[in-house]
């Protein structure tokens, strides 16, 4: 088996008729070994086993073939006409997927791999690639290989290209992009540069003793989770005070990712067109100068950004301060040792509400989040969490470990539910 620190991960991604089966033919040329999502699933869809029982269960035994293997096409007659039955597919599926991609590329022994995913951001997946590629092309080429390719008429190709999410999310996300609006020759050559350029990168990283995002501990460690939060929520607050805890015992092992996903969006009385970001600043919120805030602090570095953090939600839960008002955010600010001018301005660009609202969308569309607060790791698993009081010093990091284990490394577990009074 390679050494993780030493192997070479590269994600490709692309929408369907883009090109990405292309590159992935160039990389393998090239030496590179490739691991397809498409052909992991069809692994372990097998008849038996618990991911088609999974599927059959939501969709029907007319999903099933005689032969008891999953029938695609009946599948894909029911997704791709239907949003929902396609997102609750992605739901089934996507915690499977990534890691079992991990484990074949670690396993292979390979100092170069490539993992090929259309959903590699939306699946974790690119949590454990040194750098991530984006296949496109203009979407009218998109159509007529489509066409080409899946002897379908035009109106059915656009349809199964609306089917996908946009070329765009894919673009904005990737480290590198891939443009196949030429010939298959233009297309190698891109490659061919991409590629050398990021071995040589590498190559010098493990000279120099370091390595690269997908690093040192392995794909697995150390510890990576986004954490939804709003600060109206008392529930983040020992989140918040837990996982410092956390760190402070684990340090590098643990990276914590704290994204805005306010309460009062998801409350709101007018329709889920409305959006709270996009209001003037007119309108009386009851938290966005918060969040605000937080994406002030952010700029000033990941630590002033968890100093601001730790400091609102002190103020709030412990002081009793309205976190809504702009003394309260500044007066975090203040406790953070942040630049106060420097705060001050940055508060009031509203550029910084796209990144809130990002956020919030990402966190609805691609994980369903519906409260706070929401841990979400690279595999695509998912936790809504409420913990009243934190657990004490001691107890932080093995019920931390406890919590990982359940709800990032059991995937069969769905949801659980205590039913106890409150306290």
């Amino acid at each position: 088996m390679a050494n993780p620190a030493r192997q070479l991960v590269i994600g490709v991604t692309g929408n369907i008729a883009c090109g990405k089966s292309a590159v992935m033919r160039r990389l393998a040329e090239r030496g590179v070994v490739g691991f397809d999502g498409d052909v992991v699933y069809r692994d372990i869809i097998q008849p038996g086993m618990p991911l088609l029982r999974a599927i059959a269960d939501r969709f029907g035994a007319s999903v099933i073939g005689v032969d008891g293997s999953l029938d695609r096409r009946a599948l894909g007659a029911i997704v791709f006409s239907n949003p929902a039955a396609l997102a609750d597919l992605d739901d089934i599926v996507r915690p499977w997927i990534a890691p079992e991609m991990i484990r074949r590329a670690r396993e292979s022994g390979a100092p170069v791999v490539a993992l090929d995913a259309v959903k590699l951001f939306e699946s974790g997946l690119s949590a454990a690639c040194d750098e991530t590629w984006a296949v496109t092309c203009p979407e009218e080429t998109q159509i007529v290989r489509l066409m080409a390719r899946n002897g379908v008429d035009r109106n059915e190709a656009m349809r199964r290209i609306a089917a996908q999410s946009p070329q765009s999310e894919k673009t904005a996300l990737a480290d590198c992009l891939v443009h196949n609006d030429g010939t298959l020759d233009d297309l190698n050559a891109r490659v061919d540069l991409l590629l050398d350029r990021l071995v040589a990168q590498h190559e010098s990283r493990i000279a120099q003793g370091a390595s690269g995002k997908g690093d040192a501990a392995g794909m697995a460690t150390p510890i990576e989770v986004e954490v939804f939060f709003d600060y109206a929520c008392p529930f983040v607050w020992a989140a918040a005070t837990w996982l410092q805890d956390v760190g402070e015992q684990l340090g590098d092992e643990l990276r914590v990712t704290w994204r805005s996903f306010p309460l009062e969006q998801v409350n709101s009385e007018n329709g889920p067109e409305w959006k709270l970001w996009e209001q003037p600043d007119e309108y009386r919120s009851r938290g966005l100068l918060a969040f605000r805030g937080a994406a002030a602090a952010r700029l000033q570095g990941d630590d002033a950004f968890l100093r601001y953090h730790h400091a609102l939600l002190f103020l709030k839960n412990i002081e009793a301060l309205e976190h809504g008002k702009r003394s309260t955010v500044i007066q975090a600010a203040e406790r953070a040792g942040l630049d106060p001018s420097r705060f001050e301005a940055d508060l009031d660009d509203r550029a910084l509400l796209h990144g809130i609202g990002a956020d919030y969308e990402r966190a609805r569309s691609t994980y369903r989040v519906f409260g706070t607060p929401t841990f979400v790791f690279p595999n695509g698993a998912t936790a809504y969490l409420k913990m009243l009081p934190a657990p004490s010093k001691d107890e932080a990091v093995p019920v931390f470990r406890e919590f990982v284990r359940t709800v990032r490394d059991t995937t069969i577990i769905r949801e659980l539910k205590r039913p106890v009074l409150d306290r």
